[in-house]
This record gives structure tokens, sequence and C-alpha cells, in this order.
């Protein structure tokens, strides 16, 4: 039964995780400008991440922010305060959608941030 529920929650992570590529793969493809807002989950999960890009529609970043956990969708972008940690990063699917991730404490410290960011990381 373990391995069955361990089987089950790996196929259900493999289908919630949207194929990315980092920063450094995509350097041409560095999006500067605020897209299409942001989707906060602090109070579930410690962070808030922002839409970049102009491949993310409005209407695409507030479903996508809708089934997260807790997500709130803003049309601005997240919240400086409290910050420890960014962590940006493409989806594989369309180059031109960036996600900024912001990680904040006291869910993360520098270091769990960094080790949770699967882009590239940096610093306030």
């Amino acid at each position: 039964m373990r391995s069955l529920i361990l089987i089950w929650t790996c196929i259900s992570v493999i289908v919630v995780v949207t194929p990315i590529v980092s920063s450094a793969e995509a350097k041409e493809q560095k999006v500067e400008k605020f897209g299409s807002g942001s989707c906060d989950i602090r109070a579930v999960l410690g962070y808030c991440y922002e839409y970049r890009g102009d491949a993310w529609s409005e209407s695409e970043a507030r479903s996508q922010c809708d089934g997260s956990p807790g997500g709130t969708y803003s049309t601005s972008s997240c919240p400086s305060e409290n910050q420890v940690g960014r962590c940006s990063f493409y989806s594989a699917e369309k180059r031109n959608n960036e996600l900024i991730y912001y990680y904040y404490s006291p869910t993360f410290d520098k270091k769990t941030a960094k080790w949770s960011c699967a882009g590239d990381f940096t610093a306030p």
C-alpha cells in the first residue's frame, strides 16, 4: 500500500509541475516587463509569483492562480515586504512566459528559498 501511495504521489507531482527552462537556458528571451499580474499564496505556501511576458494573458494568469492552493490573483506585482529571495524561470512550452517566484519569511529563509528554486535564484 505504501508503494502505491508513493507512486500516486510521484504521478501527481509529474502531472502538476510545468516543464521549466532556467533563465540561463533562455538568456535571449529574458522578459523584463511586468506581465499579467501576480498570484499571492503566502498565507498557504509562503510565496508569491508574477506572470511576466507577452505570452501570458490576464485570463490565463487568473485561471492558473485560481488553481493554486489559496491563490489570490492581482493585477499588481508581488509585495516586497519580508522577501528573502527571488527565483526566475521560463516555461518550456512558451518561452515568452517567465515566472518570478518571491519567497517570504517566516516560511522561508535565504537557504530554503534557494533550495526551493528550480531556476535562477537571487537574494535581495
